[in-house]
């Protein structure tokens, strides 16, 4: 079996899971299980996988939170699951025990990237000849929270979920790969999940929760951001409002009443 996982954090625990917790009935796997960060749910989709776009991507993204033009140029560490090497040779893993392991799981959050990389990776998979799983993290209640991502259990949590993995039929792994290709189509900068429905939308779509949070009083831009997780937490990077945030500043929607060096620290108020 092939574990697959979207994002650095659900594979370190199935990963955890495997080596302390028996996750896999004692049988080693650490070589089969492969982190996918694609981050699928921006960008466009209209290239493959492994073109200079979309596997330069997440260094973009993420370098978007460094505070200068020396921290963004800063190399990344080769063995990094979101470098284009480390894209490409978790692709390569991916396709090299593909023929031999006939059998792949997808762990599968209630998060658009999640969703999409299932899509996606369903449309790979559709014409040859693979057993595909999925698995979704349920719903638990901890507290007064609903937890819908495998990213926030714990290990005992996957062991104890493992066996709900269910076998797609081939008319489902067709379904969710003519979907995939619908929104290939559509092709916009920004995929949501809706329900348990992927659409298109434009970039400006969380720019109201911005707007909302934003009040007539000067506020550090951390502050701001931390507000908005706060009171909706939607699934979505901080560095995603970063740069809607520096959008907004640009049309002249917002202000900076004091700058500084990290970004996250300047003082931001309404125009």
């Amino acid at each position: 079996m092939i574990e697959v996982g979207f994002t650095p954090s659900i594979v370190g625990l199935i990963k955890a899971a495997a080596a302390y917790n028996g996750l896999f009935n004692g049988k080693e796997q650490e070589t089969g299980i492969i982190q996918l960060e694609l981050m699928l749910d921006k960008g466009f989709i209209d290239e493959d996988i492994t073109s200079d776009y979309r596997t330069n991507f997440p260094k973009e993204f993420y370098s978007y939170e460094h505070f200068s033009e020396e921290d963004i140029e800063e190399p990344l560490d080769e063995d990094d699951c979101w470098s284009r090497r480390g894209i490409l040779n978790q692709w390569d893993l991916f396709n090299k025990y593909l023929p031999v392991e006939k059998n792949v799981r997808i762990w599968v959050s209630e998060t658009a990237e999640s969703y999409c990389g299932f899509l996606w990776l369903c449309n790979y998979l559709e014409c040859k000849n693979i057993n595909v799983y999925i698995l979704k993290c349920p719903d638990i209640v901890r507290g007064r929270q609903i937890i819908k991502r495998w990213e926030q259990l714990e290990r005992k949590d996957l062991v104890n979920n493992i066996k709900n993995s269910v076998k797609l039929t081939e008319t489902e792994i067709s379904i969710h790969a003519r979907r995939w290709e619908e929104l290939i189509k559509e092709n916009s900068l920004l995929r949501v999940l809706l329900g348990s429905e992927v659409i298109s939308v434009n970039e400006d779509f969380y720019d109201f929760i911005i707007r909302k949070h934003l009040p007539n009083d000067e506020i550090k831009q951390k502050t701001l951001i931390s507000n908005i997780f706060f009171s909706a937490p939607i699934p979505i990077s901080n560095i995603w409002y970063m740069r809607r945030i520096d959008y907004l500043i640009s049309q002249g929607e917002i202000v900076i009443v004091e700058d500084a060096y990290n970004q996250n620290e300047r003082l931001l108020k309404k125009a």
